[in-house]
């Protein structure tokens, strides 16, 4: 069993380390020794959340520049009550906090004096399984950054799983299992997707494949009854507005515009 530890000290910039999960695997949180040595009534678990802006550094900084400027995103700890006075935890045991996504926690005595940023907290990523769409789902939650691209430090807000937008978060997943696929705009992913037809009038699908509305794209995450066609129950990740989330396609706010049903050519074995 892994043990993971939340450390209450300040590390210099992105020292804390990163932990890899499967939703429902069994993996232990630990608080600090020094915390723990203490009156456990009083031990805190805190969450990293971020504020609910738009984010866009297109807006903000306009062209990608050598001077990787990005819109700063604004964070702050909020408290999580079920988990007070633990000094362990396993991960398992809390499904509803510990779902698909990246998760940023703190363990502190008090309220933590350190400032509310990533470099500051443990980052615990759990992805659903380890298909395309279960690397996907890693970036549940997190924030809608319009135009993610690399910051001063060297690393992709998207690649450090700080923010996306609706084309990064597919771009993202494909990255994670090892394809070279670079960040591009939704008509920039043409190069790397093909159409798959419909038949009469039903859309094959599969997990994975993407839906292209233009400026928005989203990717097949479940498949519902009809299993292999298209429906609105089907569910999809998506970036839009404000944040990084699963919805059904009949619920989708974009859902009547027009759009065609692409595949991965990696899945489809083709190369240009």
């Amino acid at each position: 069993m892994n043990k993971f530890l939340i450390c209450s000290f300040l590390f210099s910039q992105w020292a804390l380390p990163t932990h890899y999960a499967v939703f429902n695997d069994s993996y232990d949180l630990a608080a600090n020794r020094k915390i723990a040595q203490g009156d456990h009534q009083k031990l805190n678990w805190y969450r990293l959340e971020y504020k609910k802006l738009a984010y866009d550094n297109y807006k903000e900084c306009g062209l990608p520049k050598n001077d990787y400027c990005t819109q700063p995103i604004k964070y702050f700890w909020r408290e999580i009550p079920v988990l007070k006075g633990k000094n362990e935890i396993n991960i398992k045991d809390f499904p509803r906090i510990f779902s698909p996504g990246t998760h940023r926690l703190h363990a502190a005595a008090n309220f933590p004096k350190i400032d509310p940023k990533p470099e500051n907290a443990i980052e615990i990523v759990i992805r659903r399984d380890n298909s395309y769409v279960g690397f996907v789902s890693e970036l549940l939650g997190l924030p809608f950054v319009f135009w993610p691209r690399k910051t001063g430090l060297g690393y992709h807000q998207t690649d450090h799983r700080l923010g996306a937008d609706c084309v990064a978060t597919l771009i993202y997943g494909q990255r994670r299992i090892g394809h070279k696929v670079p960040y591009v705009a939704p008509q920039g992913l043409f190069k790397y997707i093909q159409p798959i037809m419909p038949i009469g009038d039903s859309q094959p699908i599969k997990l994975g494949d993407i839906l292209h509305f233009g400026h928005q794209t989203a990717v097949i995450s479940q498949d519902k009854e009809p299993i292999g066609y298209l429906n609105g129950t089907d569910m999809v990740i998506h970036a839009y507005p404000n944040v990084i989330r699963e919805d059904q396609i009949k619920d989708l706010p974009y859902r009547f515009l027009a759009y065609r049903v692409y595949r991965w050519k990696i899945e489809l074995n083709v190369i240009d």
